[in-house]
């Protein structure tokens, strides 16, 4: 029986593969279960009741591409305890599930990074953020570790063999999500099933991402409303307000263009692994790469 880690990364797509996986009749998917089972008391029953017939176990969350670093052990005690790096963290994952599940397949999915800053900030806003789009990028200069293509594919080709480790980028899934599901199936040896044709988990408007910030800095100064607030902007429930006040008063909203050039270079320093993998040629400009051979990195 085959096994199918998903690990990412965020605001790649994750809720539509997700779906998929659940409604696939040969898949034994979970929410936030592992290996199609949902705790231990599901692999008793299982092993005792379930007689379904399933080609493959699956194991879906994208925070595997960024556990939450934590103080190193023995550190306590200093005045600025160490934490463990994002390359540190990721490398844990990886060595933890291959030590679990050696022969699993991995996938990996990928986002352009100007798209990708752009949905980050849809998700955040959707949960409560007020910072413009330019300050929300300047944050995001300082945290730009945690999307290190690079590190992270190398690390998993490493561990579980390159044959293993499907790559995929998000942009194929944005333009044809039945060859995004195909690539899939076909390394599972299963038939694409029901192929989604809507987006899951879709951003925010650009009416809502302008306006829902300010809308956030206001009902902060209101308790009595801001829980019952907070619930309708998570699920942009004020949408029709958004609208109607971009209509009143009509503001810029964010756009994946306003990502400055040299933040985008930056990131592309650390997708050179990408360049040469077929599905990425009609996206490499979304990942701050060119046509143009550069030197590669090592990841480390």
């Amino acid at each position: 029986m085959k096994h199918l880690i998903h690990i990412g990364f965020a605001k790649t797509g994750s809720s539509y593969v997700q779906a998929w996986l659940s409604g696939h009749p040969d898949i034994a998917y979970t929410p936030g279960g592992i290996a199609g089972l949902r705790d231990i008391y599901a692999l008793q029953e299982g092993a005792a009741w379930d007689r379904t017939e399933r080609r493959v176990r699956a194991t879906s969350h994208e925070e595997l591409t960024s556990p939450v670093p934590v103080p190193v052990a023995g550190l306590e005690d200093s005045d600025s305890p160490a934490i463990v790096s994002p390359c540190d963290a990721q490398d844990a994952a990886c060595a933890l599930l291959y030590a679990l599940f050696p022969n699993a397949h991995i996938l990996i999915v990928t986002r352009g990074f100007r798209g990708k800053l752009l949905s980050a900030y849809s998700q955040e806003i959707r949960s409560g953020g007020m910072l413009g789009f330019p300050a929300f990028l300047d944050r995001h200069r300082r945290i730009t570790c945690w999307w290190d293509y690079d590190h992270v594919i190398g690390r998993y080709e490493q561990a579980f063999g390159r044959d293993r480790v499907l790559v995929l980028p998000y942009e194929l899934l944005r333009d044809n999500s039945a060859a995004f599901i195909s690539r899939i199936a076909g390394v599972l040896e299963v038939t694409p099933g029901s192929v989604l044709r809507r987006q899951v988990n879709a951003s925010l408007s650009g009416a809502s991402l302008v306006w829902y910030p300010y809308l956030t800095r206001y009902v902060r100064r209101l308790p009595l409303v801001r829980g019952y607030y907070r619930r309708l902007v998570s699920r942009d429930g004020l949408a029709g307000l958004a609208v109607a006040l971009q209509r009143f008063r009509s503001l810029p909203p964010p756009r994946a263009e306003d990502v400055p050039d040299s933040l985008l270079q930056t990131l592309g320093q650390a997708a050179e692994c990408l360049r040469d993998r077929t599905e990425y040629s009609d996206y490499l400009a979304d990942y701050g790469l060119s046509a143009k051979e550069t030197l590669r990195r090592v990841p480390g």
